[in-house]
């Protein structure tokens, strides 16, 4: 993989990515790796026709690329990859119909961060306290300044960073980071 990371930019990609499965198959073959639709279609509890489907638009959109061949014969199956292992959504947020995707985006990430945090939840086998908990949300309300707010940036990209799996770690337990940084509208 050449690239460290891919900027999203374009609308037909926001827009592509304002479909759930769309975005949770981008975000999965990003943190795997390459993987064939019958993969991804397993991991994902789709049938394979739709998630083919749904590869082929993404192949389209430059969201996913062709990554080779695994297997043999009957056995040979077709794999795809992202561009870069750290896709990153970028966007001007003067432009409305970007905005819409984005705030799509922002909802379907939210959905799923909650989707799987109730599972895992639910399980009772979820590790909540310590230093390998490994189910967590937190929420704070806070003021930062300029310089305050530069380092909490700093800090979200070395957590992303050390988050972005390297090939050689690829056998990890899989793990969904959501973060979210906004503003508060002041009543100064």
């Amino acid at each position: 993989m050449a690239q460290r990371r891919f900027d999203i930019t374009e609308p037909a990609q926001l827009e592509a990515m304002a479909l759930p499965i769309r975005a949770e198959l981008v975000d999965l073959v990003s943190g795997l790796g390459p993987m064939s639709c019958r993969e991804i279609a397993a991991m994902l509890g789709k049938r394979r026709p739709a998630i083919h489907y749904q590869v082929n638009v993404l192949l389209e959109t430059g969201l996913l690329v062709p990554a080779g061949t695994r297997g043999s014969g009957r056995d040979q199956v077709d794999l795809v990859r992202t561009p870069a292992r750290e896709m990153r959504l970028s966007f001007d947020p003067s432009d409305d119909l970007v905005v819409a995707h984005m705030v799509t985006h922002v909802r379907l990430a939210l959905q799923r961060a909650q989707r799987l945090l109730g599972r895992a939840f639910r399980s009772r086998q979820a590790r909540t306290r310590g230093p390998h908990r490994d189910t967590r949300i937190t929420q704070s309300t806070c003021r930062l300044n300029r310089d305050q707010l530069a380092s909490v940036n700093r800090m979200i990209d070395a957590l992303v960073a050390e988050a972005s799996p390297t090939e050689a770690d690829l056998d990890g337990t899989h793990y969904l980071l959501t973060v979210a940084l906004a503003p508060l509208e002041s009543r100064t």
